[in-house]
């Protein structure tokens, strides 16, 4: 059920409430948080999410993407 709300809230660009499901529900995983604080513009946030999931599987190369993906949003890369 929350991925379909977060499909919805992402597809409408309402980061808000994506946000405010999140607070009532609390039961992200670390891939729907980073996406959740991806379509929020929250990319430090994002990046500490990929970092973390990196740890676990440090040659996930979509892990490693995403990363870059949040480093070049922040400006901290490129």
């Amino acid at each position: 059920m929350y991925q379909q709300l977060l499909e919805i809230y992402s597809s409408i660009e309402e980061p808000d409430g994506i946000a405010g499901i999140s607070a009532h529900l609390r039961i992200l995983d670390p891939a729907q948080q980073a996406l959740e604080d991806q379509k929020a513009g929250r990319w430090t946030a994002a990046q500490s999410w990929y970092e973390l999931s990196l740890t676990e599987t440090p040659t996930d190369e979509n892990l490693q993407f995403d990363l870059l993906c949040c480093l070049k949003e922040s400006g901290r890369y490129g």
